[in-house]
């Protein structure tokens, strides 16, 4: 039996897999958020405990544990998964201070299920090393080279191990020198240009928060606008690191806290528009405005919409006055909705972009994680907009999960190409069971 944790900032994956590497068992546990890093420790140790106490993980356990396989997000320069032994632990806090949300944790998981198992071999598997196969120039910051390579500050890469699974269901493009988008969508996101199976770019850099608009992760940000929050409010590194990683992205653009949320939001909206109806008006009777203020800047907001000329005080009465100043209101708010939506979907395109320039060109495209998998209107607004390239999705194959699901049985994949020189795909993130693959082939090759 082999068992996997797969730590991330805010949960903790756990998988059981059997010699045939059939998974028997899974369990995801939230976390709470610890202020500190030793909270944040303290609390990932006592989870992955639990979980290896809990009356089901045993039951699951029907025959011994041969190996552990851990997730760490960030290996520096660490180019494949390793044995884990003094010298690899010393390796993963050394690279904290560059993943100090992920690797302290990770680094308490593997001492604690270490001390519960002390007589099976421990593997760790890293996020940054598929990405190491990269040129020097991919990797460079424009920084005085003597400063950058004393600090080891590179653009590492993220995602890793997911896009190296992804890139290995397709292993006829080792020998055909196919260009692949691995588009990594979910509360972290990247986009992963792999060419002839190796990692040739991918959007994170130094750290997970650069790239894409993110749930709650900023994204590409231009250090100016970085120096300038930092002078001009005071904030300290813990607070600037905590408004980057928790309060940006989708969250900070409109207030929803994930990508999920908008789309549903804009749904909501979207049948709002068409379904109005008297109960409006009617709720609107027992709004109070208490103040003129309120009043103002609904005419503010309306004036801004160029519908300002609809609010006449004094042609209507206070109760359609109310409901309008409402409707206009939520138009600000539906308006805030589309335009984040927007910009993930432009940065999403353009960082595609440079993935496909920097490959010379673009063969296959596709989609992993919580939203790259399960949102047909994600995809469907992504390749609309590649149709310059002549990219097209089959709406239909998009939209049939049945489908999708037979696929993913027999592949480990879907085919959603429309009439498209581009081939476009789901590619379904098993990292639990990629990392247990590795687990076996290392116990196999006696640990290397």
């Amino acid at each position: 039996m082999i068992i996997v944790f797969n730590y991330g900032s805010s949960s903790i994956k756990t998988a059981i897999f059997d010699s045939d590497l059939n998974q028997i068992f899974k369990t995801q546990v939230n976390l709470a958020k610890g202020e500190s890093e030793q909270e944040r420790q303290e609390i990932a140790r006592k989870a992955a405990l639990n979980i290896m106490l809990d009356k089901k993980f045993k039951r699951a356990l029907k025959t011994p544990v041969t190996a552990t396989v851990h997730r760490v997000v960030h290996g520096g320069n660490l180019d494949a998964p390793k044995a884990i032994d003094a010298n690899i632990k010393a390796q993963i806090k050394a690279f904290s201070s560059f993943a100090p949300l992920h690797n302290p944790g990770s680094l308490a998981i593997i001492e604690a299920v270490e001390s519960s198992l002390p007589a099976v071999p421990h593997f760790a598997c890293f996020d940054t090393a598929f990405h190491r196969t990269r040129p020097a120039y991919a990797k460079n910051f424009a920084l005085p080279r003597a400063l950058a390579k004393d600090l080891k500050i590179e653009r590492y890469g993220f995602h890793g191990i997911n896009s190296s699974y992804i890139a290995g269901l397709f292993p006829q493009d080792k020998h055909e020198d196919k260009r692949m988008l691995v588009c990594h969508l979910g509360a972290g996101a990247s986009i992963t240009a792999v060419r002839a199976g190796k990692s040739l770019d991918n959007t994170m850099g130094f750290t997970p928060l650069d790239g894409l608009i993110m749930n709650t992760r900023v994204g590409n940000l231009d250090p100016g606008a970085l120096l300038y929050l930092m002078r001009t409010k005071g904030l300290t590194p813990q607070e600037t690191e905590r408004l980057l990683s928790n309060d940006s992205g989708i969250l900070g653009l409109c207030g929803k806290p994930d990508l999920k949320s908008l789309l549903a939001q804009l749904q909501l909206d979207n049948l709002g528009e068409q379904n109005k109806t008297a109960q409006n008006e009617a709720n609107a009777l027992s709004v109070e405005i208490t103040s003129e203020y309120a009043r103002e800047s609904a005419r503010e907001i309306a004036a801004e919409l160029d519908i300002a000329a609809k609010i006449d005080t004094a042609k209507i009465d206070t109760a359609k006055r109310i409901s309008l100043e409402k409707e206009v209101a939520g138009a600000e708010t539906t308006e805030l909705f589309k335009e984040t939506w927007e910009s993930y979907l432009y940065r999403l395109v353009t960082q595609a972009g440079a993935m496909t320039f920097a490959m010379g060109g673009l063969d296959r495209i596709v989609f992993s994680g919580g939203a790259g998998e399960n949102s047909a209107e994600l995809r469907a607004a992504f390749i609309s907009k590649l149709q310059f390239m002549h990219a097209e999705i089959d709406q239909e194959k998009n939209l049939d999960k049945a489908l999708q699901e037979k696929e993913r049985k027999k592949f480990g994949y879907a085919d959603i190409t429309g009439n498209s020189k581009i081939r476009i795909f789901i590619g379904y993130a098993e990292e639990e069971k990629a990392m247990a693959m590795t687990a076996k082939a290392m116990m196999n090759s006696g640990g290397e």
